[in-house]
């Protein structure tokens, strides 16, 4: 059994996930203050949790063993307004998550939306230089669990990621030096991007 919660004085700017009966926490650390904490069950022993930060309620999901949180989405309320109530369930997958706001001088009502998790993509090297003709490599990630089959697009290419959700690309000595974007894709998630730069 998990718990949420939030910590930290003058205002609570700590959300913390708590194995009931243990000592085992997550502990994320907020630069807004924290209300209307939600925690849900999600498939393969994750968790999902969202808060609200002002008029953003903001959510993540963590990894099977829940010592590590995905990436942070944000939602903005309809009409930016507050949200002063939240609910959710992740059992399917995704966050379908319920909010009740008030936007402008309208009624108050009861919003959804799905929240889907977001990849995280890094590529390592961050500066490459192109007269060494090196290559750089993306690792696709959920929550630190590697994404296999991800769409990985550099330019005009496209790889798939492996086991370890890895792909590579060469960069060839030709290239333009500049910055360059970095996209993965994978159903079921909201596409996430990097950078690196030649030189």
């Amino acid at each position: 059994m998990w718990a949420a919660y939030t910590s930290g004085y003058p205002s609570p700017h700590r959300l913390v996930l708590w194995q009931v009966g243990t000592t085992k926490r997550l502990v994320l650390t907020r630069p807004g203050s924290i209300q209307y904490v939600g925690i849900s069950a999600a498939p393969g022993g994750r968790m999902w949790v969202w808060w609200v930060e002002g008029n953003k309620v903001f959510a993540t999901r963590t990894n099977p063993s829940v010592t590590a949180a995905g990436v942070v989405r944000r939602i903005v309320a309809p009409g930016g307004a507050s949200p002063t109530r939240t609910a959710g369930d992740g059992a399917l997958g995704p966050l379908d998550l319920v909010v009740n706001a008030q936007p402008g001088s309208g009624t108050a009502a009861m919003y959804s939306t799905r929240v889907l998790e977001e990849l995280r993509v890094r590529v390592t090297p961050r500066r490459i230089s192109a007269a060494k003709g090196r290559s750089v490599t993306v690792r696709v990630t959920d929550a630190g669990v590697p994404v296999r089959g991800a769409v990985v697009h550099l330019g005009k290419r496209d790889k798939r990621t492996g086991p370890k959700g890895k792909a590579s690309f060469a960069i060839a000595r030709s290239a333009d030096k500049g910055v360059r974007t970095v996209v993965a894709r994978a159903t079921g998630y909201v596409a996430g991007k990097d950078t690196f730069r030649i030189k």
